[in-house]
């Protein structure tokens, strides 16, 4: 076959296909866009100056895209050759060589190819400009950068979809190869058999679903939320796919069954019609279940962290700038007060002076935090006691200890406390009597009615107890004790200072960044300083990072979930066409048509949504604890959240809904 014979009918097949063709190009353009986008984000100049975790989110944000892509497009591409199965045999009956087809289906797909790439690099850095800048807002960076029209982001693109379009051109290939033109002929009819309902696989649905469900609701620990997330998303994905496929059709047999309801011609056409072809498009009805909840999940909790991110920051950072020396050598209270601490604020107020800041409301307390311990029957168990039980039910605590002293002086109370007695700041009622045993001394305890926020726990996944002690003698007794655990670890008390500084962000930073290097390499008791600015731009860094990349995956999903609903609604529209117009030509009026086929629309539209509804609203729990191992997210922000983009995404389905079931009642029709 000439090369001009073969360019003619690939003309002639793509606009005689337009109606799928078109979604086709489009769906590959935007996947093209969108991979381009992130692809220039991971490459930007800007962005690796930047460093931080922006870079490695975007990675794998392109790494998603890129996976996402190639399913998408391989999905999509099986639509579009079971509708032209028919066509394909036509040709090959009326004389033309396999060989013939696969040339004329090459030149389809090297089209179809240079369109989309073109398309999608135009699209993406027409966008890119504006993806920066949504960037540049969520990171609270305040400097300016340039969508650069890189070569190597197009490059790497190209050779993408490059391989994507010639796995579909070897698959589409396969297919015809190993086909006789008769069953490409019926290709189109391939569904019109009743499928065999599965007993087993719908059991083991069940039971995949149930458990991948039972570990979402039962996990009550952050740390194995994390680990167990990806066996309980793996568990409710295959149960998904094995209730879309055999559960379907237990239930649509079970209704047909039923003799009185089904012998009408409503439920006639809807039943029949959703049967007959199940066993083809339950898959297509799990994926776009899966889209959708990873649309609702990806948002969501991306947008929950993003709107916590000031409660963690001043929490993490409660003053605007916080010092601590550590008496790692020891020293006696006023030796280390003398020879440690005065020197270092004495450095602090020369260089606060010198900037552009003015120093206000400085305070300091000693305390010594003792990490990891226990607390059993009313008793701390220090973690190199050798008295630790392993087990989920004994969580790990953090203790403070504070002298009472320096707690009044913090605090500007007046508290007393004889030998023998504490103060417990519980945040998580750790401790259910009225005393409290610390290395073998049973104290009298008395709970703190408020406590300032900066003493407490800056992550519910970490349980703090504070503990306010008599003098520094006890702390230091208690010091004393538990260093004589392990010989290669101690335990230091510290001096806790802070301070307030008034400037703009620019000046904040700058003077952190100032601080921060005149305590960098001091050994080890050199002081630890934060800078709540500082953490701050930081903490967006990381929350930012997963807002723009939730949102951006989030859309892609939509764009996937819309496409895929296109293309199946088109594709059962022409299945069902021949079907419906013989039922009308033995006296089924158009009315009850409309009527019959708008009711199986709606519940092949309804179920996919309400599936991925139920599952966002289990996955709550385990999602909750994930979130608290990583950030701070109160119920109430995770619920509004999770609410408003399930709203939000219900309408934008509504709509797709909507358009696509115009487009199949047009087709029946």
């Amino acid at each position: 076959m000439k090369f001009n014979l073969a360019l003619k009918l690939a003309i002639q097949n793509m606009k005689a296909n337009k109606q799928i063709y078109i979604p086709f190009v489009i769906s590959a353009t935007l996947t093209v866009s969108m991979f381009y986008m992130i692809v220039s984000l991971v490459t930007n100049g800007f962005v690796n100056e930047q460093g931080g975790s922006a870079i490695s989110l975007f990675g794998l944000g392109a790494l998603v895209v890129a996976v996402f892509s190639f399913i998408f497009i391989l999905y999509a591409n099986s639509f579009l050759m079971k509708r032209r199965k028919k066509e394909i045999g036509l040709f090959n009956i009326l004389g033309l060589e396999k060989k013939h087809i696969a040339k004329v289906i090459a030149i389809e797909t090297i089209t179809t190819f240079v369109m989309s790439l073109v398309a999608g690099l135009i699209v993406g850095a027409v966008l890119g400009q504006l993806v920066f800048y949504g960037i540049d807002y969520v990171l609270i960076v305040k400097q300016d950068f340039v969508f650069s029209l890189n070569v190597l982001p197009m490059l790497f693109t190209g050779v993408l979809f490059a391989g994507i379009f010639l796995t579909v051109y070897l698959f589409n290939v396969f297919n015809i190869q190993f086909s006789n033109p008769i069953e490409l002929l019926k290709g189109g009819q391939s569904g019109e058999k009743e499928p065999k309902s599965s007993p087993i696989l719908f059991i083991l649905g069940l039971i995949s679903m149930g458990m991948g469900y039972y570990l979402s609701l039962t996990i009550t620990n952050p740390t194995q939320a994390v680990v167990l997330f990806a066996l309980a998303v793996g568990l409710v994905m295959l149960g998904t796919y094995l209730l879309f496929n055999a559960g379907t059709i237990i239930v649509l047999k079970a209704l047909k069954r039923r003799k009185r309801f089904y012998y009408k011609p409503g439920p006639f056409i809807s039943i029949s019609g959703m049967l007959y072809r199940m066993k083809q498009h339950a898959t297509g009805l799990a994926n776009i279940c899966l889209l959708s909840a990873m649309v609702l999940i990806t948002i969501s909790t991306t947008t929950a962290l993003y709107v916590s991110a000031e409660n963690i920051v001043s929490l993490a950072v409660p003053e605007e700038n916080i010092l601590s020396i550590s008496n790692v050598e020891y020293l006696s209270t006023s030796t280390f007060e003398e020879t440690k601490v005065e020197p270092i604020l004495k450095t602090v107020r020369e260089k606060t002076e010198k900037s552009s800041l003015e120093m206000s409301d400085l305070r300091s307390y000693s305390r010594m935090t003792l990490y990891d311990n226990q607390i059993i029957n009313d008793e701390m168990i220090y973690r190199y006691s050798g008295k630790i039980v392993e087990g989920e039910e004994n969580e790990r605590v953090n203790i403070r200890l504070i002298p009472l002293q320096d707690y009044n002086k913090l605090t500007g109370e007046s508290l007393t406390l004889n030998y023998g007695e504490i103060f417990i700041g519980d945040q998580t009622n750790l401790i259910s009597g009225d005393t409290f045993t610390i290395e073998g001394v049973r104290y009298q305890t008395e709970v703190l009615e408020k406590m300032p926020d900066y003493l407490k726990s800056a992550s519910p996944s970490t349980k703090q107890l504070v503990v306010i002690v008599p003098d520094m003698n006890t702390l230091l007794s208690i010091q004393r004790t538990v260093n004589d655990y392990n010989e290669n670890f101690s335990e230091f008390v510290s001096k806790e200072i802070s301070w307030s500084t008034n400037g703009s962000q620019e000046e904040e930073i700058a003077y952190a960044e100032q601080m921060s290097e005149v305590f960098q390499n001091k050994g080890l008791d050199s002081p630890f300083y934060q800078n709540r600015e500082q953490f701050r731009v930081g903490y967006y860094d990381i929350t930012g990072g997963f807002l723009f990349l939730g949102i951006y995956l989030g859309f892609l999903f939509i764009i996937g979930t819309v496409l895929i609903t296109y293309f199946k609604q088109v594709s059962e529209g022409y299945e069902d066409r021949v079907r419906i117009q013989a039922m009308q030509k033995v006296g089924l009026d158009k009315k009850m048509t409309r009527k019959a086929t708008r009711s199986q629309v709606v519940w092949m539209f309804l179920l996919p949504l309400v599936v991925a509804i139920i599952h966002t609203m289990i996955a709550y729990p385990i999602l909750f604890q994930m979130l608290s191992f990583i950030s701070i997210v109160s119920h109430p922000t995770l619920m509004t959240t999770f609410g408003v983009v399930i709203l939000a995404f219900t309408i934008i389905y509504g709509v797709v809904y909507q358009i696509t079931s115009k487009i199949y009642l047009k087709i029946v029709e």
